[in-house]
C-alpha cells in the first residue's frame, strides 16, 4: 500500500491573501512520491491523464500508472527511459522513450499490453535515439526527436526533418507548434510548417510555451519570457527575471485566472499573475525535497505535478486549503491573528510574529516580537494597546514600531483579557491562578490585584453585561461572576456537576450572534437569568445526527456558521429558502486533528477565505477553489485466490482496465476486489462502501479499506458493486461494478443434471415402473383368469340357472300340464256328466210323454227342472276357455281370431293337445273312440293349413 507523505511547505507566508481581498493564500500543501512509493526510477519527464483521471508519468524506469490508491510500473521492452507520454481519444496510451515508440492499450482481459512501432521510425532514421514529446492533434499522434517531426495517423507515417534541432512540440488550440534552433518558432499546418518568429539567441532555447490570454506565452532556458501575439514577438517582462536567468527555466505550465508557473533546475518553482509580479514561490525552504524541477504538468483539477530528482511533487495550488508558519521551520501552533494598521501579528505556540502587508514575497518577511517568545495564547486590542496573554504573564507592545513587548504584571500564565469601560476604564485578565484586575491610570494600565479566594485557572471567559462575566472550566463546569461597580469585589455562582448540564469533561462558553452558549457533552444551552437554569438551544440540532459538544461557533461574513464540533469541522451555509433561513452542511475533514484542542479559532478573513489556527501554524480555507466534480470510483483489478488450492497462484482476471462480464470455474470462487477514488492527491482521504448482489444483503459501512475479498462463493450470478467518495463531500459518490458468474461444479452441471435426470428415470424405471409393469401384467394374468373363471362360473350359474329354469319351467309345465289335465278332467267330468244329466233329463221327458201318471210327471217334472238348474253344458265350457286361456296366455281367443272357421269341438282338441294330452286321453275326454281323435285331428290339420311337415302338437304347443 501507498505511503505518501504530505509535506507542509516550510515558509512563512500570509501577506497576499490578506491584503487587497486576498489576492493569495499562503502555500500550497503539497505530497511528495519517492521512487519507493512508485517503485520506477528517480527522474519523471512528462505527464499526462486517461479520460477517467489515471494518471500515467514517463519515468526514467518505465511508464507508471497511478489510481490514486496504487502505482503500477510498465518498463519498455528495451528497458530504457521513458521521455514522454500522452492519451488518445481511444485510451491509448503512447510512448516514447530511447529508441522506442509505441503505445499501451487494454486487451480483453484488461491487461495492458504494449504495442511496438519503433521499426516505422528506423526505416526514416536508423540513428534513432530519443522521442521526445507526444501529443495527440486531431485524432493523429505528433511526436518529436531530435531531427524529426512525425504524424502518424491512420497507420500512414509522415514526417518534417529539423535544419537544426527540434526542441520542443506541444499542441494549442488546434494548432501544433515546435521549435527548430536553425529556423525558430514554427507552427505546422496538415503537411505545411510556417515560420512564425525567431527566439533572441541570448535567451538560449526554448523551454516551452502555454496559451496565455488567448496569445502564447514563451519561456527560454535563460530566464526570459516572450509574448506572441498579433504576429509578433515581444519579450513579458517578470519581476524575477534575475532569479530565472540564475536558476534556468525547465518548464512552463498554465493556471488558473491567468496565472502560470515557472519551473526552474535549481530554484523550485514560480507561480505569477498575469502582470509577471510573483504570487508563490515554491522551493526546498518552502517544503519542497528538491529545487532540480525537470519536468512541470497541470492536472485537470488544476494543480501542479512536479518531477524532481526526489520523486514527483504533488503541488495543490488550485486546492482550497494552504498554510503558513509564522515561525518558520518551527512549526508551531497557530492560536490568533490580529490585524492592527498594516501588520498582521500572529500569536504562535513559539511568540508572537509580525508581518508587513506591503511585503511582496513573505516567506522571509516575518519578524519575531522581541520578549515574546514561548506560548502567546491570545493578542486583544484594548483602547489603541495590544496587549498578550502569554506563559510568562500579561505583556503590552510598545507603540512605535511594535518590535517589543514589555511585562505590564507580575502574575505568571495570562490566558486572555476582558474589557469593562461603562464605569471607568477597567481590565480583567485571566490567569493561570484566577482573575486579575488592572485599570487605566494617565493613559497607562496600571496592575492593582487579583481576586482573592478565586484561583481557577481563567481561560474561557465571556462578557454578560457590565457587571457579569462567565468563565468556563473544562472539568469543573461554569462561574458566573458578578463584580462591583468599581469592579473591586467579586461575587460568583458556581455551576458544577450537581448542575444537569455539567459533563465531566468539555464544559466551554461561546458567543454565538448577541447569544452566550453554554456547550457540554449534552449539547447546547443558554441561561435564562430570571429562572436561573440552564436551557436547551435547539435552534442547531436538525443540522447534526446527535448532540455533543462545541467547542467554536464564528458567524461568518457571509450568514455562514464556523464550527468545530467535537472532531468534526465544517460550515453550515445558508441557502435560499422561501420557508425561512436554513442551512447546508459542508464538513472540512482535511481539518480534521489539525485543531488545537481547547485553542479552537476560527477567523473568516471575507466572505472566501477562512483562517483556522492548528497544531503546526494556520490553515486557510478558500471556498472558491472548492472542486465540486466527483472523482470516478474504479474497479482496478479482479484476483482469484489460491486459498483451496497450493499447486497454484493468485490470477488476475482483469487489471487497469476490467472486463464487466467475466464467467468463472466452480473453483474459482475466492475472490479478492481492488478499487480506487481516481484523485491524485491523499489530501482528502476516500472512502469506500460495498456491496456484492447475490451475496450481501446490504451495503457496507464507509471505510478507507480500498479491497474487498470475498471467499466461498456459491455458483449463481454475482454483481460486485462499490462507491467511493472523498470524506469531505459525504453525500457526493461514485460508483462502478463488475459481474461476473461462478459456473457449478461438474457434477453440478446442466450434463451432470442431464444425465442426473436419465439415471433418476431410469432408477424409476428400475425401482417403479418396472415392477409397476410387473404388477400390471400379474394383474392382467389374473384379472384374465379371474374374468376365465368368472365366464366359466357365469356360464356354470347360466347353465345352472338354465337348468334351473329348465326343471322349473319343466316343474311348472308338469304342473301346468297336471293342472291342466286335471282341469280337462274336471271340465271333462262336468261335461260327462252334463251329457248324463242330459239323457237322464231326455229319457224322462221320454218318460213324461208316455206316461200318465200325474203324481209320477209331477216328480219327473220336478226332477227335469232340477237337472236344468244343474246341467248348464255351455257355461262349463265358457268357465274352461276362460280358465284355460288364463293359464295360456289366451290361447282359445287367439286361436279363434287366426282360424276362425273352427268349431267347439275344435277348440276343444286344440286345448287338449295344447295340454300335451295323448289321442287315448283326449278320446275318453271326447267320449269318441281313438280312431275318431285322429280323425278329428287330420281335420284341424286342414283347417290350420298345416304343412304336411309341420307337427300339429308342437303347432300348438308354440302358438
Amino acid at each position: 500500500m501507498l505511503k505518501f507523505k504530505i509535506h507542509f511547505l516550510f515558509t512563512t507566508t500570509l501577506l497576499v491573501f490578506l491584503t487587497l481581498q486576498l489576492k493569495g493564500q499562503g502555500l500550497p500543501f503539497t505530497e511528495l512520491y519517492s521512487k519507493s512509493d512508485y517503485n520506477g526510477g528517480i527522474q519523471n519527464w512528462d505527464f499526462t491523464e486517461s479520460s477517467s483521471g489515471l494518471m500515467y508519468v514517463a519515468n526514467s524506469g518505465g511508464l507508471l500508472e497511478y489510481d490514486g490508491e496504487n502505482w503500477s510500473v510498465f518498463p519498455m521492452p528495451n528497458k530504457t527511459i521513458v521521455r514522454t507520454a500522452c492519451v488518445d481519444q481511444d485510451e491509448k496510451i503512447w510512448v516514447g522513450a530511447q529508441r522506442e515508440f509505441g503505445y499501451y492499450k487494454a486487451d480483453e482481459s484488461g491487461e495492458l499490453i504494449y504495442t511496438s512501432l519503433v521499426e516505422k521510425l528506423i526505416n526514416i532514421d536508423p540513428d534513432i535515439s530519443e522521442i521526445w514529446n507526444l501529443t495527440n492533434y486531431k485524432g493523429a499522434i505528433y511526436f518529436r526527436t531530435s531531427n524529426y517531426i512525425y504524424k502518424l495517423e491512420n497507420n500512414e507515417l509522415n514526417f518534417w526533418k529539423a535544419s537544426g534541432r527540434f526542441m520542443y512540440l506541444k499542441s494549442i488550440d488546434n494548432q501544433i507548434f515546435t521549435y527548430d534552433t536553425g529556423r525558430g518558432l514554427l507552427h505546422f499546418d496538415n503537411k505545411e510548417e510556417r515560420l512564425l518568429a525567431q527566439i533572441p539567441e541570448k535567451s538560449g532555447l526554448m523551454m516551452g510555451l502555454i496559451k496565455f490570454k488567448n496569445d502564447i506565452l514563451i519561456a527560454t532556458e535563460k530566464g526570459d519570457l516572450y509574448l506572441f501575439a498579433d504576429k509578433k514577438l515581444t519579450q513579458f517582462r517578470t519581476n524575477q527575471e534575475i532569479f530565472l536567468e540564475k536558476n534556468r527555466i525547465s518548464a512552463i505550465q498554465p493556471l488558473s485566472e491567468n496565472k502560470f508557473a515557472l519551473a526552474t533546475y535549481q530554484g523550485g518553482v514560480l507561480i505569477f499573475n498575469e502582470n509577471g509580479e510573483l504570487i508563490q514561490r515554491i522551493d526546498k525552504q518552502s517544503g519542497l525535497q528538491s529545487n532540480n524541477i525537470y519536468s512541470l504538468y497541470t492536472d485537470k483539477k488544476g494543480n501542479l505535478l512536479a518531477g524532481t530528482n526526489a520523486g514527483i511533487e504533488y503541488l495543490m495550488v488550485n486546492n482550497p486549503y494552504s498554510f503558513s508558519y509564522p515561525d518558520g521551520q518551527l512549526e508551531g501552533g497557530g492560536y490568533k491573528i490580529l490585524k492592527k494598521g498594516d501588520i498582521f501579528f500572529f500569536a504562535t505556540s513559539n511568540g508572537l510574529y509580525a508581518l508587513n502587508e506591503d511585503e511582496i514575497y513573505p516567506q522571509n518577511s516575518y519578524r519575531l516580537i522581541e520578549n515574546t517568545k514561548g506560548q502567546t495564547y491570545d493578542i486583544v486590542e484594548v483602547e489603541g494597546k495590544i496587549m498578550l496573554g502569554h506563559h510568562e504573564g500579561a505583556k503590552i507592545l510598545n507603540q512605535s514600531k511594535y518590535t517589543y513587548a514589555e511585562n505590564f504584571a507580575s502574575f505568571r500564565g495570562a490566558w486572555t483579557f476582558v474589557e469593562f469601560s461603562e464605569n471607568g476604564s477597567f481590565l480583567i485578565a485571566g490567569s493561570y491562578d484566577g482573575l486579575h484586575l488592572f485599570e487605566k491610570q494617565n493613559d497607562k494600565w496600571i496592575y492593582i490585584k487579583q481576586y482573592a479566594d478565586f484561583n481557577e485557572s481563567c481561560r474561557i471567559l465571556v462578557r454578560e453585561d457590565k457587571n457579569t462575566l462567565w468563565m468556563a472550566h473544562p472539568y469543573k463546569g461554569f462561574f458566573r461572576l458578578t463584580f462591583s461597580n468599581n469592579y473591586q469585589d467579586l461575587d460568583y455562582q458556581y455551576f458544577g456537576k450537581e448542575t444537569e448540564i455539567i459533563t465531566e469533561n468539555f464544559n466551554y462558553i461561546l458567543t454565538f450572534g448577541n447569544k452566550i452558549l453554554f456547550s457540554t457533552a449534552k449539547g447546547l444551552f443558554e441561561f435564562d437569568p430570571i429562572e436561573k437554569r440552564f436551557k436547551e438551544y435547539t435552534a442547531l440540532n436538525s443540522y447534526f445526527e446527535k448532540k455533543g459538544r462545541f467547542s467554536s461557533l464564528v458567524e461568518g461574513k457571509s450568514g455562514e456558521i464556523w464550527y468545530v464540533k467535537e472532531n468534526e469541522i465544517g460550515v453550515l451555509e445558508p441557502i435560499e429558502n422561501r420557508g425561512g433561513k436554513i442551512y447546508q452542511k459542508r464538513i472540512l475533514n482535511f481539518l480534521r486533528g489539525k485543531i488545537i484542542s481547547g485553542f479552537d479559532f476560527i477567523y473568516p478573513l471575507d466572505s472566501n477565505i477562512t483562517a483556522f489556527g492548528t497544531e503546526k501554524g494556520f490553515v486557510y480555507f478558500n471556498k472558491n477553489k472548492l472542486n465540486n466534480s466527483i472523482p470516478n470510483t474504479l474497479i482496478r483489478s479482479v484476483t482469484i485466490l489460491a486459498f483451496n488450492d497450493s499447486t497454484t497462484n493468485n490470477k488476475k482476471i482483469g487489471d487497469h482496465y476490467i472486463p464487466k462480464e467475466v464467467k468463472l470455474d466452480a473453483k474459482q470462487n475466492d475472490i479478492k476486489f481492488e478499487f480506487a477514488v481516481i484523485q491524485f492527491s491523499n489530501q482528502d482521504p476516500k472512502e469506500y462502501s460495498w456491496l456484492l448482489e447475490g451475496y450481501d444483503q446490504n451495503w457496507s459501512e464507509w471505510q478507507s479499506k480500498s479491497n474487498k475479498e470475498y471467499s466461498n462463493l456459491k455458483p449463481g450470478n454475482y454483481t460486485f458493486k462499490i462507491r467511493g467518495r472523498l470524506s469531505s463531500k459525504p453525500n457526493e459518490f461514485s460508483e462502478d461494478q463488475y459481474s461476473f458468474t461462478i459456473s457449478p461444479p461438474w457434477y453440478r452441471s446442466n450434463f451432470a443434471y442431464f444425465i442426473y435426470t436419465i439415471l433418476i428415470f431410469s432408477v424409476i424405471a428400475i425401482i417403479i415402473i418396472l415392477p409397476r409393469k410387473k404388477y400390471h401384467k400379474e394383474k392382467e394374468h389374473l384379472e384374465f383368469q379371474y374374468r376365465k373363471k368368472e365366464e366359466i362360473n357365469q356360464k356354470n350359474v347360466e347353465l345352472a340357472q338354465n337348468e334351473l329354469n329348465r326343471l322349473k319351467q319343466e316343474k311348472l309345465q308338469s304342473e301346468l300340464d297336471f293342472k291342466n289335465k286335471e282341469l280337462a278332467s274336471n271340465t271333462l267330468h262336468l261335461l260327462h256328466k252334463g251329457e248324463i244329466l242330459e239323457k237322464i233329463k231326455s229319457d224322462i221327458h221320454s218318460i213324461i210323454e208316455v206316461s200318465e201318471e200325474q203324481e209320477k210327471n209331477r216328480l219327473l217334472k220336478k226332477l227335469h227342472r232340477l237337472i236344468d238348474q244343474e246341467g248348464k253344458l255351455d257355461e262349463d265350457w265358457d268357465n274352461f276357455t276362460q280358465h284355460f286361456d288364463q293359464v295360456n296366455g289366451d290361447f282359445l281367443k287367439r286361436l279363434r281370431d287366426t282360424f276362425p272357421n273352427i268349431t267347439t269341438k275344435d277348440q276343444k282338441l286344440c286345448a287338449f293337445l295344447k295340454m300335451n294330452l295323448t289321442s287315448k286321453e283326449i278320446a275318453q275326454l271326447l267320449n269318441i273312440s281313438v280312431r275318431g281323435v285322429e280323425v278329428s285331428r287330420y281335420r284341424l290339420r286342414k283347417k290350420l293349413e298345416l304343412e304336411q311337415e309341420t307337427n300339429l302338437t308342437e303347432f300348438l304347443m308354440d302358438f
